[in-house]
């Protein structure tokens, strides 16, 4: 095989075989050397003819692939065509080969090689083709890759994130889960980047750190913060350890890394519900105990502490037995609670209450249920004692106030029904007085309506037998005389119904104040004309009542402003009238206001009293009894009446009455 001027010179130097066939037939593996553009067979190796299967005589000097015509291999003429033409070796293709051996057949893998042979004019003669017998090297390829594939499949099944870097920290290699929970849309956006750069600042150095240990050989274990690339918080368990080949050289780092966000967020929130409970025992009123069924504490809350005497911090250190026994020298009732206590660990399932009485005077009430779990098995105990000492007093105190209670209703019913007995007689005697002044007024009213009849019968007569006699006004003199006879009889039978009002309602009707008014000026003409008094009446309205009595009423008011006028200053008195709303029922406003005397703002509600006075009898007549029957008459028809006044100055009545039934 000559590739140059060089080679063919070595060409020349006899070879230690005379014969080439036997040369090839010696060759271990399939040889064949092949001349001119045809490529005759020159040379067969005895394996290659196993494995053609024919023997040497069949092909040699043959043009190979006429000899070897539908069997030979896919191309091989083209490489053969390629050597020739380029004048270089080749190594072409991988053939699967079998042939017979020692009673069997032996299956290998070939890689072909094919060199030309080149004479001193740099011309191809011909060329010889080897197989390499490659099976071992193919095997061990195919074991690699199924490795690989194995270890592939193991990395891609992994469900936590795996990560192949450089002693460097560079990233090589991300697993499919990896990719998925760092939130990557391609590992290749990654590919050769630092690890420690994917980290936020405050976690770059415990990966540092923990790459440096890898790269000498120690594995490194730790819990970190990362968010993922999309920036959603993570929380890692991540592994770091050195790759080694088979030599125990460290070839690379490995990190497996954990997602444990949702182990993390459950421990925060297992600590904060931890917390939250412990705030809320130590802002519970209540002394609470949490123990387990075989007489554990588990948590106990401050009040528990001061309530029974223990030192801060105590119950972490002790057994609900313990503390039983440290606190019973405090219990009245010790063994009797040891008992109970006793009764309720043997029975899990059921709720206690006992009442422990201290020997300071204290009283606790201890409630005890069991806390039960998902399953529906007890777990634990819960242990909540209360101070009940002050209740327990305000209840006694209580008692003993609705006994005070009790008899003092007993007192008072029996003093009710003493004075119940007395009002009844006392009725009794009103009624019986009552009685007896009806009967004097309606005699009175008799016997003073008999001589006004006499007064209004020779009244009557005189005005027949002097109409002619006397003059005009002299007749007008007697035609008053006749009315006030008349008036006063109306007046006499109106007190008589008024003192009946008590027994039976008089008849109420439809009352025009106008008319009312025009009277009393009539009536009072000559009082008014003596004191030069001015009466303005504004007045035109009805009102809902009794006439007689809202007559007695204007009247009282318009003669006590005339009775007490200023001595000197002439009674101007006026009398207004408007519409006005009494708690949603229709109602008329009556002002009468004077110039007169007045009387002091504290004697407003005073002057309403029966036989009140103001003032002496010897400067100003009358019984007290006036202002009292209008206040009467006004409350009579649901009404109301009120004064003001400025001494000196005059004053002001104002009587609100109903204008409907």
């Amino acid at each position: 095989m000559l590739h140059s001027e060089k080679q063919a010179s070595a060409a020349k130097t006899p070879l230690p075989w005379e014969d080439p066939l036997e040369l090839f037939a010696q060759w271990p593996g399939p040889a064949v050397v092949v001349s001119g553009p045809n490529f005759i067979i020159e040379l067969v190796s005895s394996l290659l003819l196993r494995i053609w299967n024919c023997p040497l005589e069949e092909v040699l000097h043959q043009p190979y692939f006429e000899a070897r015509k539908g069997k030979a291999l896919a191309g091989l003429e083209q490489a053969f065509q390629q050597v020739y033409t380029q004048a270089q070796p080749l190594t072409w293709g991988v053939a699967p080969v079998a042939y017979p051996k020692d009673g069997g057949i032996i299956h290998a893998v070939h890689r072909i090689e094919i060199t030309p042979f080149i004479n001193e004019s740099n011309q191809v003669t011909g060329a010889v083709a080897i197989g390499h017998d490659i099976t071992n090297e193919i095997l061990a390829q195919q074991r690699a890759e199924e490795k690989k594939q194995l270890t592939q499949h193991i990395l891609d099944s992994s469900p936590d994130c795996v990560k192949i870097m450089e002693l460097d920290g560079s990233l090589k290699y991300v697993n499919e889960k990896g990719v998925q929970l760092l939130e990557l849309d391609d590992f290749a956006t990654i590919e050769g980047k630092s690890w420690q750069n994917l980290l936020p600042p405050a976690g770059q150095q415990i990966i540092d750190q923990a790459v440096q240990k890898a790269a000498q050989g120690e594995k490194v274990q730790f819990t970190s913060y990362c968010p993922t690339l999309r920036g959603n918080p993570r929380w890692w368990d991540v592994l770091v350890a050195p790759v080694t080949n088979g030599t125990g050289a460290i070839t690379g780092i490995i990190s497996v890394s954990r997602d444990i966000t949702e182990r993390i967020r459950s421990e925060q929130e297992l600590s904060f519900r931890s917390l939250l409970l412990e705030a809320q025992l130590d802002n519970n009123p209540d002394a609470i105990l949490l123990t387990t069924l075989d007489r554990k504490i588990l948590m106990g809350n401050r009040q528990f502490e001061q309530m029974w005497g223990l030192p801060r911090g105590s119950l972490s250190r002790l057994s609900d037995a313990d503390s039983l026994n440290m606190v019973q020298h405090q219990v009245a009732n010790a063994a009797a609670l040891q008992q109970h206590v006793e009764w309720l660990y043997a029975n899990n399932s059921v709720c206690g209450i006992f009442e422990i009485s201290f020997k300071d005077g204290r009283i606790i009430e201890q409630h005890c249920f069991p806390v039960i779990g998902p399953d529906g098995v007890c777990h634990a105990r819960c242990w909540q004692c209360r101070d009940i000492t002050t209740q327990r007093r305000q209840t006694a105190q209580l008692q003993e106030s609705e006994e005070r209670h009790r008899t003092l209703t007993r007192q008072l019913e029996l003093m009710v029904n003493d004075r119940t007995a007395q009002l009844q007689d006392s009725l009794k005697h009103l009624q019986r007085s009552n009685e007896e002044l009806q009967q004097f007024a309606h005699v009175t009213s008799h016997d003073l309506k008999e001589p006004l009849r006499k007064i209004k019968t020779f009244t009557s007569r005189l005005q027949l037998e002097l109409q002619e006699k006397v003059g005009e006004q002299s007749m007008g003199h007697l035609q008053k005389i006749q009315h006030a006879a008349s008036r006063m009889t109306a007046m006499i039978d109106g007190v008589l119904q008024y003192a009946s009002l008590n027994e039976a309602e008089q008849p109420r009707e439809p009352v025009d104040l106008a008319h009312i008014l025009h009277d009393i000026r009539a009536d009072l003409e000559v009082l008014i004309d003596e004191r030069n008094a001015v009466l303005s009446l504004h007045c035109s309205t009805q009102v809902y009542g009794v006439p007689i009595l809202i007559y007695q009423l204007l009247y009282n008011l318009i003669n006590n402003s005339l009775k007490f006028a200023r001595q000197g200053v002439p009674p101007q008195i006026t009398i207004d009238c408007e519409p006005f709303d009494l708690e949603g029922e229709a109602a008329v406003k009556i002002t009468v206001s004077d110039n007169g005397i007045g009387f002091h703002k504290d004697y407003a509600a005073d002057i309403f009293k029966s036989f009140k006075r103001l003032h002496s009898k010897d400067r100003y007549e009358g019984t007290g009894l006036g202002l009292s029957l209008c206040k009467k008459i006004v409350e009579g028809h649901r009404g109301t009446i009120s004064a003001t006044s400025v001494e000196g100055a005059g004053a002001v009545f104002t009587i609100i009455l109903p204008t409907r039934l």
